[in-house]
């Protein structure tokens, strides 16, 4: 008991306390807007499910359903291997970046197989199909370019560039949100 009888080691105990509740209390909220960024890239700004990541798994289905119409018509190596590639590697990208340089690479190996398929005499069936997937494929790169994520994720990243939240965010472990670019 006589220890805390000492002003130094009252106000070293304070200031620990004191230091203490601020790092988490700022964890605790830097972590929370993370998450909400996180949340927003799956289920999009409204919470209604319609984020990048939904877009992105209609895009694995819609490649997969073109290579269905192609294996018809056309053999398994060459495009028709390039889009399968470009679907697992995106299946398997781990990250907003990751998932958005593997989802170029779809764009470009759905386009090739899109392509070679106009060469090809499909039947008006498998024609419409053909438009209709490639139309659907890009309307959901575009509906990506237009979704808020980016814009919350550079907020985000902007209020960690300031003092003190990116030198709290830097002793807590919070990472800046990653671009989906």
């Amino acid at each position: 008991m006589r220890g805390w009888k000492n002003p130094a080691l009252a106000w070293t105990v304070a200031l620990v306390i004191m230091v203490g509740s601020t790092l988490f209390s700022a964890h605790h909220a830097l972590s929370a807007w993370s998450a909400q960024v996180a949340s927003v890239y799956q289920n999009g700004v409204e919470g209604d499910g319609l984020g990048i990541a939904g877009d992105l798994a209609a895009r694995l289905e819609d490649s997969y359903n073109l290579v269905v119409v192609a294996r018809r018509y056309l053999p398994e190596e060459g495009a028709i291997a390039d889009v399968l590639y470009a679907r697992e590697a995106l299946s398997s990208a781990q990250g907003p970046a990751a998932q958005s340089l593997a989802n170029d690479a779809l764009t470009e190996a759905v386009t090739a197989l899109y392509q070679a398929l106009e060469a090809e005499p499909l039947t008006d069936k498998d024609e419409t199909y053909r438009r209709g997937l490639y139309a659907d494929l890009s309307a959901r790169n575009q509906t990506i370019r237009n979704d808020g994520y980016n814009a919350l994720a550079q907020e985000f990243n902007a209020v960690l560039e300031e003092f003190p939240a990116g030198l709290l965010a830097g002793l807590t472990g919070i990472a800046p949100a990653e671009y989906f670019q």
